[in-house]
């Protein structure tokens, strides 16, 4: 425990770890048993904004302004590799992990604001992880993790199993969470021009990710599906099926084998004083305060992305829903899309990709099509695209036309 007097800022009740033993021949690492109880982290900050943690005071958070014309660039942006996991085998019986309790105290915002976690674990059972392995275990884990954190999200869970295959693990997962708000966050959030709107959100999905080495080469796959973002019974977000396919780092370039969607689903909105709402969040926009010259300098100011390539990027069947009430009348837009990109990459002196794209729009669009090639590097987007459009009609959208404009469209066609 340590605390000053009777405020306690941070309690570990115990930790224990048995039965470890390290193979000398392989390096291999077999732990019986690992308990741990707490911690319990007591943080915040002053009225000042003084932040506070462990005791510590750091010093005051000040807001002032700054000439970012005058910061200069970094001469040479670091350079990464290829990223490998060379791990002895590990082999771990029992890990339990619980009572996990963190209170944050925020005495400098205008209400008062506490949040924090009032509880939280994970436990592992039978976990192998043995990426230089030419066989598999035959034997399955148990993985179990929890969190509440009232204000913020009232319930999320995880449960599933791991396994461990010749040169593979694996980890299929169940997440569930309920009572999500963010109210706690909502201080801070404002501030970026976001606010939640959540009264009961909820998020229902499954995934299984495998790590794997191959060619000294780790690389990451994830499998995401019945992935469902709701206000209540309302759908925000939701896709079918997500797939991730071998994301690893070769030569200092994130390289993806493919990415693949289906059924991916989306509804945004834009309120009367034209807020934008999208997810459970309601987006402003203030008035930007930089001159021109300072976003050009803040922009070269950013390092340069990872260079990234990507095999294969299929989206099927994406629903999109657009309502906007700040219109001279309401406009509402349904409509359905498939997109393939093939050879995407995101770097200097890029390649062209090549897109093949295909939508419809109720009443708006009957049919469209696009093809054509992309270009993507760090500071700039290009495209040569051959368009075709039919049955295509405004009056969806008389709500952007100025007063008496309108349109005699009966059954448009556009052509490139």
């Amino acid at each position: 425990m340590y605390r000053d007097g009777e405020h306690e800022f941070a309690n570990l009740k115990s930790a224990e770890i048995q039965g470890v033993r390290i193979d000398d021949a392989t390096g291999a690492i077999h732990i019986e048993n690992i308990e741990i109880v707490g911690p319990s982290i007591a943080a915040g900050r002053d009225a000042s904004g003084r932040a506070a943690v462990f005791g510590f005071a750091g010093p005051v958070q000040r807001t002032a302004a700054a000439n970012v014309a005058s910061v200069k660039p970094p001469a040479t942006q670091p350079s990464l590799g290829t990223f490998s996991l060379d791990l002895p085998r590990i082999q771990i019986d029992q890990f339990t992990w619980k009572d996990i309790r963190v209170s944050y105290d925020d005495q400098s915002m205008p209400d008062i604001r506490s949040a924090g976690v009032s509880d939280a674990g994970i436990e592992l059972k039978n976990l192998i992880i043995d990426l230089n392995s030419s066989a598999a275990t035959n034997q399955s884990g148990v993985v179990r993790a929890f969190l509440k954190a009232p204000g913020i999200a009232e319930n999320f869970v995880v449960d599933g199993e791991s396994s461990s295959a010749a040169g593979v693990f694996t980890a299929s997962l169940k997440l569930r969470g309920d009572g999500i708000t963010a109210r706690a966050l909502v201080p801070y959030l404002k501030l970026l021009g976001i606010e939640p709107t959540l009264a009961d959100g909820r998020l229902n999905a499954d995934a299984r990710v495998q790590l794997s080495n191959q060619n000294d080469v780790t690389a990451v796959s994830l499998n995401a599906s019945n992935f469902s973002w709701r206000d209540g019974d309302n759908e925000l977000l939701g896709l079918d099926e997500l797939n991730i396919e071998r994301a690893s780092l070769t030569n200092g370039e994130l390289n993806i084998a493919a990415i693949t969607t289906a059924s991916p689903r989306v509804s945004a909105a834009r309120d009367q004083d034209g807020a934008l709402r999208a997810a459970g969040l309601k987006f402003t926009f203030p008035q930007a305060s930089q001159t021109t010259e300072d976003n050009a300098a803040l922009t070269s100011l950013l390092p340069m992305p990872l260079p990234i390539s990507i095999g294969n990027v299929d989206v099927k069947s994406a629903a999109l829903s657009w309502e906007d009430a700040a219109t001279v009348e309401p406009v509402s837009v349904r409509g359905t899309a498939d997109l393939s990109l093939a050879n995407l990459k995101i770097a200097d002196n890029a390649p062209p990709a090549r897109l093949r794209a295909s939508a419809k729009f109720g009443e708006l669009i009957s049919a469209a099509e696009v093809s054509g090639e992309v270009l993507v590097t760090p500071r700039a987007l290009g495209a040569v695209l051959d368009v075709k459009a039919e049955g295509i009609h405004w009056k969806p959208l008389a709500g952007y036309f100025p007063p008496g404009v309108m349109s005699s469209l009966q059954s448009g066609q556009f052509l490139t």
